[in-house]
């Protein structure tokens, strides 16, 4: 089968790899869209612990597909139904599993890092991961299931209530899911910080309010957005030191802050406000299987247009794509690779 291979830092090829043979409890699934994450680039750009993204391997894990076969143990599946599958792999025997939080386990892997993944024609599912898609929903925007998910489960820890004012620090393809959810959720007052001027025209062709932090200060933002007492939950959705300190400094007392985005390694911050002020700093890993329906309700829902979002490319597209994704010279926001 056909499959976008990673070979090693900042390099990729498309390859024919055999086609992944199921056990009795997994399906076959038939990629049809497979959506390009900042996890995928951090392993493209050779960023990512050697010990687990080991090149060549297929990369990928924001899949929607059909089934195509089906082990003999799997029932409530036929081959054609369209789904998505949720890529974590967790042991199921650890403490945080036991716990039934099998997305923090303590041996957390995840398909296109620690095995092959979506960026290829068929990938193998154990058929508990996966979750049925509607008709009226298009693979390409199912595709999208994975980092919108990200998104529902940081607002759901945030506990986010009806009027809350809102800061997301970081307007990427996190960011912007970001403030679609707090929106749903019913948001009071939301408002983008991101440098990069395509990314903040996106958002405010979306309706939302947004900032350069280069050009506006902590206190005008403060003042001018939120009646000088600061946001009452804000996302960090940069996984950078200037993003953190941002949203500490600009957190009301007794506020929420959400690390959404992954650090890329240790970093310096001042937490003095953290004290002073009584914040909840409160992490959000990935999602747990209720964030992934509720990701995929929201993207059926006609609300947003996710066209604005997505970009779609043949999977043959895949090395120009990543290159250019890699660069960080690009105005693509979520790149989708379709079979």
């Amino acid at each position: 089968m056909k499959a976008l291979v990673w070979t090693g830092a900042e390099k990729s090829e498309l390859r024919e790899i055999d086609k992944p043979v199921i056990e009795a409890d997994e399906v076959l699934l038939k990629v049809r869209a497979t959506g390009v994450c900042g996890t995928d680039l951090t392993i493209y750009k050779g960023y990512f612990p050697a010990h687990r993204a080991i090149a060549p391997m297929a990369l990928g894990h924001d899949m929607s597909g059909e089934i195509a076969e089906i082990g003999n143990a799997v029932e409530g599946y036929t081959p054609g139904d369209r789904v998505v599958a949720d890529p974590l792999i967790s042991c199921g025997t650890c403490y945080n599993c036991v716990k039934g939080l099998r997305h923090i386990c303590k041996t957390l892997a995840l398909f296109g890092v620690d095995s092959d993944g979506s960026f290829a024609e068929y990938v193998k599912v154990n058929a508990s991961k996966l979750h049925r898609i509607p008709d009226t929903l298009s693979f390409e925007k199912a595709a999208l299931f994975e980092p919108l998910a990200v998104a529902v489960h940081a607002v759901r820890r945030s506990r986010l209530a009806a009027g809350d004012t809102v800061l997301v620090v970081g307007g990427g393809p996190i960011g912007i899911l970001l403030a679609m959810v707090a929106e749903t959720a019913g948001a009071r007052t939301i408002v983008v910080s991101e440098i990069q001027e395509s990314r903040r025209r996106l958002l405010e062709e979306y309706g939302f309010t947004t900032v350069n932090p280069l050009e506006t200060g902590i206190e005008d933002i403060i003042d001018g957005y939120y009646d000088e007492i600061g946001p009452e939950v804000v996302y960090e959705a940069t996984g950078t030191a200037p993003g953190w300190q941002a949203c500490i400094d600009l957190a009301c007392y007794r506020g929420r802050v959400i690390e959404v985005g992954v650090p890329k390694g240790k970093q310096e911050i001042d937490l003095r406000k953290g004290n002073f002020g009584e914040l909840e700093i409160i992490g959000s890993r990935v999602y747990e299987p209720v964030d992934i329906k509720t990701a995929l309700k929201i993207i059926d829902d006609a609300r947003y247009n996710w066209d604005k979002l997505i970009t779609c490319f043949p999977l043959d597209k895949g090395p120009e794509v990543l290159s250019e994704l890699g660069s960080g010279k690009t105005n693509l926001m979520k790149a989708i690779f379709t079979l």
